[in-house]
Parts: C-alpha cells; structure tokens; sequence
C-alpha cells in the first residue's frame, strides 16, 4: 500500500435511510464473538528472503507472514513460502491474485476459469494456508484503474464459496480503517469511499471469516479507541471478524508503534501483520537479525 488512498471519486450523500441504519450499527454493541487474543506477523516489503524470515519470525516469535501468488497461469507446481514455510511452522496469510501485481490490472471476468484455477491451487495446498485473501486492496486506483467493484464482488463471491468448501479461512483484499470511519459516520468523503461502501454492503452476503482492514498511521498517530470503534461497527455492519494483513506505522517512532500495537489488541483483530521496511516503516530485521525496531515489535506484541 504505496499511500493511503488512492482513488478520486466523491460519496454521494446518503440516504435518510442509509444513514439511520449505520446509526444503529455504530451503537450497537454485540460483539459477542469478537476473538482474542491478536495473531501477530509480519508482511516483509523489504525483498527478505524466505530462509531469513524464517528466523526471523522465530526470533520475532511472530509466525505469522503475508505472502501472495498469482492464479492465472498456476499449472500445478510448488510455491516455496507454502512449501518451507509451512514445514518451518510458519502459518501463510496468502493473497491470492489473478493477475500479476506490477501494473494497473482488472479483475477476472471468466469467472469459470478462475474457479478452475482457484480449485487447482486449493487441492494442492489448502491445508497449508492459514487464511486466503482474495486480490489486494481492490479500492486502490493504482492497482485497478476504474475497473468496477461489480467484478471483484462476483469474484469474491466465487472465492468465499471455494474457501469455505476447502475449509480454507478466507477475507477481501482490504478497505482502509480512514474511509470505512467516513462510511460508518454517514460523512461525505472524497478518494474511494463510495466503493468501500458498495463492499461493506456485499460483504454482508458473502460468506467470508474475516474483513480486512489496511491502515496507515502517519506522525499524527491515530486517536485513543479509532481502531476499536472501526472494528466494532464493521463485525456489526457485515457480519464478520475483523483482521488486517498490512498496517504501516510512522517510521522510528516508537510511542505510535506501542499505541497502535495496544489499540489492535482493544479491537480484538484476528490477524495484524506489521509492515516492515519499504518505502515507509522502518524495517524489523536485517538480514537474520533483529533490528532494534524489530526488538520493540517483538516486546510489545
């Protein structure tokens, strides 16, 4: 997630209606299945080899990494992190994409072959995926353009179907915590919002286990209870758990890095995998050594 928002479309005003719905939402408290405590990891931006964060990991004793591989032109063969990772006891949160990452790119529209492809690669390796996420941060113009939201809900659905039927856990490809707070507040937003809207209201009818949630905190930080407040309306809003396969926080700063740590346990997420090194965060390792961000990482958790 190069930057927080990336789209330039404005919400409509919504309804009366609309309104007075996400209303009772955000009131609502029953949050009864809410889980505990969080699954902490690491999503490596940095080009970390894959023998390195395995000890890395280790040392972190964070077992949880993000991973992706490409569906459309999958034949069959190994994937080392699933292969290496699995047998290190590393536990893979796998984005599963149809098309490579690298230019601006559109969802599946032969949904008969990605079902195909999306089967061929669960029979090989379902049970060694911890949870399944379908695409990456299908909002974000620079990886989709303007290609629909339609198309990623109807490849959506079709994933969720195939998870569950595997057994495999499974989520979206990630909102943003800052638009779904304009979203759940009835407020008129610039950037992607109505879209995040148009998923959240899909969301609620798509068998998922987990909406994840991106988020970037910059020098600011992000005030007491936001992460909570967000996660409590959108287990009530769509009916699922919350997680998050990528959060950046400010680099070298400390005091946000505990303070966002603390907020995630509050709002009980499933997963939370810390961006490390990049464009942004400050990296937690080098090499196969603890760097001491990586040290405070570890300690806090």
């Amino acid at each position: 997630m190069p930057f927080l928002f990336s789209c330039t479309k404005e919400l409509n005003n919504p309804s009366k209606e609309v309104i007075e719905q996400q209303a009772q939402f955000v009131n609502s408290t029953n949050i009864s299945n809410a889980v505990s405590p969080v699954n902490f990891g690491v999503k490596f931006g940095d080009g970390t080899t894959v023998d390195d964060a395995i000890q890395v990991m280790q040392k972190l004793s964070a077992p949880y990494i993000r991973t992706s591989e490409t569906l459309k032109n999958y034949k069959g063969g190994t994937v080392g992190w699933l292969e290496k990772g699995y047998a290190a006891g590393v536990k893979v949160i796998l984005t599963l994409t149809w098309e490579d990452a690298g230019s601006v790119r559109q969802f599946p529209r032969d949904l008969t072959l990605y079902e195909t492809q999306l089967r061929k690669f669960l029979t090989k390796y379902a049970n060694k995926i911890e949870v399944a996420v379908c695409e990456n941060e299908p909002t974000t113009d620079g990886f989709w353009g303007n290609d629909p939201m339609s198309y990623y809900i109807e490849e959506l659905k079709v994933f969720a179907r195939v998870c569950n039927e595997f057994g495999v856990k499974c989520a979206d490809g990630a909102i943003h915590v800052d638009n779904v707070a304009i979203v759940m507040n009835g407020g008129r937003g610039n950037k992607n919002t109505p879209q995040v809207q148009q998923l959240l209201d899909a969301y609620r009818n798509i068998p998922l286990t987990y909406v994840n949630l991106h988020f970037k905190v910059f020098k600011s930080g992000y005030s007491a209870g936001k992460l909570k407040s967000v996660a409590d309306w959108t287990r009530n809003y769509t009916g699922h758990q919350v997680m998050s396969n990528e959060w950046h926080t400010y680099p070298g700063d400390l005091n946000i890095l505990a303070n966002i740590i603390s907020q995630l346990k509050e709002a009980q997420y499933a997963y939370a995998l810390k961006w490390s090194g990049g464009d942004f965060d400050s990296p937690v390792s080098q090499g196969t050594n603890l760097t001491t961000y990586g040290t405070n990482y570890r300690d806090m958790k």
